[in-house]
């Protein structure tokens, strides 16, 4: 996976979510990117359209494109709302590294909540993770994050996410889903 980019990344995830076919946490990440920035409700209407093509024989739903996606009990764009709107209660807790954390659900994924300037370690990923910047802005060290932007993390690929500016960075972090090991392989 050495070979993938950003934009490789995003146009393969905003089409899965686009479909629903995302895991829990990933799919909120999609709605918190839709609902925060141009780019992702451009490429989720997109989506739409060309969905509404191929599948023109079915009823669009009513009110535009927005559709119900249920995923561990919870609509994710309820969810999303309510993030973005400060509403969602959240509990806090201070992190080995320096950064506060707030779990939403065993399957619903965490917020991580760096003051300026502060850094976690340098670390890698063994499955695809997509963090969306709620507030402030992230440098993972290939690029910096605003927000609204999501950055994707993904096997193999290692970064050091540092909040910049004069404000706390808060971003959702949602991950792919664990893959069972495969004891035994067939050839």
């Amino acid at each position: 996976m050495t070979d993938l980019t950003q934009a490789d990344i995003y146009a393969a995830f905003m089409l899965d979510h686009a479909t629903g076919a995302l895991a829990s946490e990933l799919q909120l990440a999609g709605d918190l990117h839709v609902r925060l920035h141009p780019a992702g409700s451009g490429t989720s209407d997109l989506w739409a359209i060309v969905g509404g093509v191929l599948l023109e024989d079915v009823a669009p739903a009513e009110g535009g494109t927005r559709r119900t996606v249920t995923h561990a009990g919870c609509d994710t764009q309820v969810l999303a709302d309510s993030l973005i709107g400060g509403s969602q209660r959240l509990n806090w807790r201070r992190g080995l590294f320096g950064f506060d954390t707030a779990h939403l659900s065993p399957r619903l994924g965490r917020l991580l909540r760096m003051a300026p300037g502060k850094s976690v370690i340098e670390h890698g990923h063994n499955r695809l993770e997509a963090a969306v910047i709620l507030e402030g802005a992230l440098d993972d060290g290939h690029a910096t994050y605003e927000a609204g932007e999501i950055l994707f993390s993904w096997p193999g690929m290692r970064h050091k996410p540092r909040a910049v500016g004069e404000e706390c960075c808060i971003c959702y972090v949602g991950r792919e889903q664990e893959r069972k090991k495969q004891w035994f392989s067939r050839h």
